[in-house]
């Protein structure tokens, strides 16, 4: 049982030292002014949208020493973290992005109207004369048992 656990331990250990010396490294300099990005004001309900204002794929690691071994394979290493964390945001701002919307509700609410509606219509086409038949019978039923109009 050790042993597995060992294994495992070094084979996470072989991964995380391969991703820290082969990891992206792609870069954007201070003055590179051709990779940045004009900030985009994106307003909702009033409220400016900070997630809009810079594409989530622009945020990496802005170092000039990416070339070095070891401090180029951190930098890699924090791109990765960098393109992790951006990958948690999207999921989540969508998330919310959807739970705070009504359209989970609206859909919800036009398929009950759909089903109401066929179920209506069903039973008008199929049962309707027959309904009207029997509550015509049961009113005459009651006059003649009962004796009385009003009962009826």
């Amino acid at each position: 049982m050790r042993w597995k656990r060992k294994a495992i331990w070094m084979s996470i250990g072989a991964a995380l030292i391969a991703l820290l010396f082969f990891g992206s490294q792609t870069l954007v300099y201070a003055d590179d002014q051709e990779n940045m990005t004009e900030p985009k004001v994106e307003e909702k309900g009033g409220v400016e949208l900070s997630i809009k204002r810079y594409p989530i794929s622009r945020y990496v690691a802005n170092n000039e020493d990416a070339d070095g071994r070891i401090k180029g394979a951190f930098v890699g290493f924090t791109n990765v973290v960098f393109s992790l964390a951006g990958n948690v945001v999207l999921i989540v701002d969508t998330a919310m992005d959807k739970l705070y919307s009504l359209e989970p509700i609206d859909e919800f609410a036009d398929t009950l109207t759909i089903i109401s509606t066929t179920v209506y219509d069903t039973l008008k086409e199929h049962f309707g004369e027959l309904l009207f038949v029997f509550a015509v019978g049961y009113i005459v039923y009651l006059f003649i048992a009962k004796g009385s109009v009003q009962e009826a």
